[in-house]
């Protein structure tokens, strides 16, 4: 009987610490959990930053055995001619993104710009280009993979705040809804 009671007390002693135990793995799991959550967020802002300094160019015609920067040059010289003995240094690397197509289609060119100002420039005179409307190109932001993903989730409440009149936008991951700001998270 003594020893029942003796194994009886260290049992309960043992299950004491060990729900001790439970509770600050618990309480251990919450911190980490969040720190895991904030590292993301940073990862994901990191490649962010690197996405904004490119460009995609679509409806640039494929040619056997092409320079696509040099190409790329020409059609930004003439969409920002102010800027054409700028863009030999300013663009750093142009290439097509993705495998040759079948159908023979047209792949978009990503531009990675090595100057902001650069970029901002011929982003800026891209705008309402006559050139590159007649010339069926246009200039499109280079989004991340999850930036794409977050707008496609996020653009049926932008186009439904604009057919209800207001005023409604994408601004890279994020929705603007007249003046509050949407994450694709909020999003069911």
């Amino acid at each position: 009987m003594a020893n029942l009671t003796a194994t009886v007390a260290r049992v309960v002693v043992d299950v004491d610490r060990h729900g001790k135990n439970i509770k600050d793995v618990q309480s251990e799991i919450v911190k980490l959990k969040e720190e895991n959550r904030l590292l993301k967020t940073a990862v994901e802002e990191c490649k962010r930053y690197s996405w904004r300094w490119s460009l995609k160019l679509h409806g640039l015609k494929e040619n056997v055995n092409e320079d696509v920067r040099k190409e790329v040059i020409i059609v930004l010289g003439k969409v920002a001619p102010g800027l054409q003995v700028y863009l030999e240094d300013g663009v750093d690397i142009a290439h097509r993104l993705g495998p040759k197509r079948t159908d023979g289609s047209n792949r978009p060119v990503i531009i990675l710009f090595a100057l902001r100002r650069i970029l901002d420039a011929v982003w800026k005179c891209a705008k309402g280009c006559k050139f590159l409307r007649d010339n069926k190109l246009r200039l499109t932001q280079a989004l991340s993979p999850e930036d794409r993903l977050a707008r496609e989730k996020l653009w049926p409440l932008v186009d439904k705040a604009r057919k209800e009149g207001k005023r409604a936008t994408l601004i890279g991951p994020f929705a603007l809804i007249d003046g509050k700001k949407m994450n694709h998270w909020d999003v069911k």
